[in-house]
C-alpha cells in the first residue's frame, strides 16, 4: 500500500491527480502555514485553493474550517515539526463530513507516516528531510495510485552536492556544491511524473530507521533539557511516541539570534 515518486511534491501531484480524475475534485484546503512547494502540484493540475487558518499552537481554527469547507474539497492537514497528534483534526473534519477527503502531511513526520491510515484517505512523506537520502517522496493510501519507474535526474546532483559538501574542507569552495543543489532545485517541480533515482532507492535500502530514531530523540531531549536551563520552552512538547524532524521555539529576538547563528 506504499508508492514510491521522485519528491513530497511529486506523491502530493499524484494524490490530487487522481481525485481531480477520479473524483472530480476542483478545491483544495490547506493551512496557512506550508511551505511554498506545497502549492507546486496544486498550481499545475489548476485547482482552486483556499487556505486555512492555523493557530498559534499550530492546530486548526475550528470554526473558521467549517466556514470554509464545502462537500467535494480535498483536505490537506500538515503534521508540522513531526511532534502532533492530529486525531482531533480528523474527528473535527469528518463530524462535518463523513465522507470528506483527508491528505495528511507527513513530510516532516517520516515515523508518523510508517503508522496506520486513522481514517485519512492518504499520507505522503519525503525521505530527504529525515535521511541521508538524495531524492524520493512515499505514499500510503487504499487508492490505487499509478506506478512510476521513470527515474528522476535531479536526484544525482543532491547525491554529489552532498558528497562534495562533506569532502569541501581544505580542496574547494562552497560554491561548487551550492551550484550542483541549486540546478537539481531547479528541475524538481519539472520531475513530477518521477520515480526515485537508483542512488535514493540504493540509499532508503540500507537506512537503519531505528537507529535514526534512537539518534533524533536523544538530540531532542538533550536540546530540550538545554532550552530549559535558558529559560526557553519548545513550542509543541516532545512526547516519546514522536519523533521530531526539529525542536521548534519562538524568540522575541528571533532575528538577532539567527545572525548570530549564521
Amino acid at each position: 500500500d506504499v508508492y514510491t515518486y521522485s519528491s513530497g511534491r511529486a506523491a502530493l501531484y499524484q494524490i490530487l491527480k487522481l481525485l481531480q480524475r477520479e473524483k472530480g475534485i476542483k478545491r483544495v484546503l490547506l493551512p496557512d502555514y506550508l511551505c511554498s512547494s506545497v502549492l507546486v502540484p496544486v498550481k499545475v493540475l489548476r485547482l482552486e485553493f483556499v487556505f486555512y487558518p492555523i493557530s498559534e499552537e499550530l492546530k486548526m481554527e475550528e470554526q473558521t474550517f467549517a466556514q470554509l469547507y464545502k462537500s467535494g474539497d480535498a483536505v490537506v492537514i500538515i503534521n508540522y515539526f513531526g511532534l502532533q497528534d492530529l486525531s482531533e483534526q480528523i474527528i473535527f473534519i469528518r463530524s462535518l463530513d463523513e465522507t470528506a477527503i483527508i491528505i495528511e502531511d507527513d513530510v516532516q513526520a517520516y515515523y508518523e507516516f510508517k503508522k496506520p491510515l486513522n481514517d485519512v484517505d492518504f499520507k505522503f512523506t519525503s525521505l530527504r528531510k529525515t535521511f541521508a537520502v538524495s531524492d524520493g517522496g512515499l505514499v500510503k493510501t487504499d487508492y490505487p495510485l499509478p506506478i512510476v519507474e521513470t527515474p528522476n535526474s535531479f536526484g544525482q546532483y543532491k547525491a554529489a552536492a552532498g558528497l562534495l559538501k562533506s569532502m569541501r574542507e581544505g580542496n574547494f569552495n562552497d560554491k561548487i556544491y551550492l551550484e550542483m543543489f541549486e540546478k537539481s532545485e531547479a528541475m524538481i517541480d519539472d520531475e513530477l511524473e518521477c520515480g526515485f533515482s537508483r542512488i535514493a532507492s540504493k540509499l532508503y535500502s540500507i537506512v537503519d530507521e531505528e537507529r535514526v530514531k534512537i539518534r533524533r530523540l536523544n538530540n531532542a531531549h538533550h536540546l530540550v533539557e538545554g532550552l530549559a536551563k535558558i529559560g526557553v520552552e519548545p513550542l509543541l512538547p516532545l512526547s516519546e511516541d514522536k519523533v521530531p524532524l526539529f525542536m521548534p521555539i519562538r524568540l522575541e529576538n528571533r532575528d538577532e539570534v539567527r545572525r548570530k547563528m549564521f
